[in-house]
């Protein structure tokens, strides 16, 4: 098993457009052929902005290819 995780820094405000784009996202990984987990974590800070860590689990490197492409290694996946 594979584990990879993003995090993305929110500005104020931010967080309403990133739990839209996390709607319909994780369901889409959740449903692709070797994944075999999704997990969400966020925080907030006093000052409004906050973080969003996504760790998804992978069967094996083909399968985490067949989403990110070869370079998945060293180039961002665009959701």
């Amino acid at each position: 098993m594979i584990v990879r995780m993003w995090e993305v820094r929110l500005v104020p405000g931010g967080a309403d457009g990133m739990r839209e784009i996390l709607n319909r996202a994780v369901p889409e990984l959740r449903s692709t052929d070797g994944c075999e987990g999704v997990e969400v974590y966020a925080s907030a800070s006093h000052g409004g902005e906050g973080r969003i860590v996504v760790v998804s689990h992978w069967r094996d490197v083909a399968a985490i290819e067949a989403v990110a492409g070869p370079d998945w290694q060293d180039t961002p996946t665009v959701l």
